[in-house]
């Protein structure tokens, strides 16, 4: 092979390595969406524990039927909950998913609290 061909031959997998590369990167780089932190809460009375799972960890665990479970005490009875702007305090989410009208424990009308990251 001479070298002007060997040159090419280089080029050209070096163009087809970048090509793939960026074209990996668009197509499978996570979506805000995915990356939107949602808060939790552990409904066993003795645990109570409140922590964060990110959107697609939630939803590869329902596609795969998985349980959300407490990291504290490992209970199955968790829920999604939203932290209360006024107080800071999680409240269960009512209907499907929504925010409550009011705050559980500050009795004040409710406000989304901004967003933990």
């Amino acid at each position: 092979m001479r070298i002007q061909e060997a040159g090419k031959l280089g080029f050209a997998v070096v163009v087809l390595g970048v090509s793939a590369a960026v074209a990996y990167s668009v197509l499978f780089r996570p979506t805000p969406a995915d990356l939107r932190v949602i808060e939790n809460i552990c409904l066993n009375p003795k645990c109570g524990a409140e922590f964060q799972m990110e959107q697609r960890e939630m939803d590869r665990k329902m596609k795969a039927r998985e349980s959300i479970t407490c990291p504290k005490c490992g209970s199955v009875d968790t829920e999604s909950a939203h932290r209360c702007g006024n107080c800071g305090k999680l409240n269960r989410a009512v209907g499907h998913g929504s925010a409550p009208p009011a705050c559980a424990f500050c009795k004040k009308p409710w406000t989304f609290a901004p967003l933990r990251k």
